[in-house]
């Protein structure tokens, strides 16, 4: 199973009623000849959809974006999870900190205020 943000939910339905979707199991994202997306063509589009808005970050930087806030807000834990990675020196290749970041976290350490 896959999370999804909340706030996706709308935009999720709004692209549902624009299809013909009449079992529950169909496919969410579909190619131009009406079969089910695999992963590769999502990458594909997504690589495509990068190149003519003139992004260079590739589009494996969404996957760090995301992992590493989720562990800045939530834990390693689900990070690793939510990764569905079975290690977190795995997770640890996608979760990245700030020299800022690393210095608000030390600051906020309750012996800091002495």
């Amino acid at each position: 199973h896959t999370e999804v943000a909340d706030f996706c939910y709308k935009y999720l339905e709004e692209y549902l009623l624009t299809r013909d979707v009449s079992d529950h199991n169909d496919p969410l994202f579909l190619t131009t000849h009406g079969t089910r997306c695999n992963r590769q063509q999502i990458w594909d589009f997504l690589s495509r959809k990068e190149k003519e808005l003139g992004l260079q970050t590739g589009v494996h930087i969404l996957r760090h974006t995301t992992l590493s806030n989720v562990e800045k807000n939530s834990s390693a834990s689900v990070t690793r999870d939510l990764a569905n990675h079975t290690s977190f020196a795995m997770t640890n290749k996608y979760t990245h900190t700030t020299a800022e970041e690393r210095s608000a976290a030390i600051n906020r350490l309750d012996w800091c205020d002495l």
